[in-house]
């Protein structure tokens, strides 16, 4: 399940940086609440409190990987970045056919490594945008 997401997020991410020159774009209020909890969840990942980053994701997020496993990964994954310096987005779109999915990317430079992708997918959950998927393109 977890490699059928990534695939699908790559053909979206594909999608999106295609029409990446989006930075003046207006954002719909849909936009800018799925932004907004992007933004709040990415700030728990800058923090390294990535359990708690796992807490607050989707159920289907939580499906894929468990509350450990993200833990450990995002630790071994993250760590080497250092901190954020710079974080916007670029450009959002639909991750879904049902269009209660988000995309956003983000153009994030860190301490110790050159600017990277940073693709959230949020899923709208009971009138909460919830992240189901991250992908940092390095």
């Amino acid at each position: 399940m977890l490699m059928k997401n990534l695939v699908l997020l790559a053909i979206i991410a594909t999608a999106i940086s295609l029409n990446c020159d989006q930075s003046q774009k207006h954002f719909s209020p849909e936009e800018k609440a799925a932004i907004n909890s992007a933004i709040n969840w990415l700030q728990l990942m800058d923090e390294g409190l990535f359990r708690q980053s796992w807490q607050i994701a989707s159920q289907s997020f939580k499906e894929d990987v468990t509350e450990k496993r993200w833990a450990i990964g995002m630790e071994y994954m993250r760590a080497p970045y250092g901190g954020v310096v710079s974080r916007r987005v670029i450009s959002t779109g639909p991750g879904g056919p049902d269009y209660k999915q988000i995309v956003a990317l983000f153009q994030t430079t860190f301490e110790d490594q050159n600017t990277v992708n940073e693709f959230v997918t949020l899923q709208l959950v009971d009138s909460v945008w919830q992240v189901s998927t991250y992908y940092l393109d390095r």
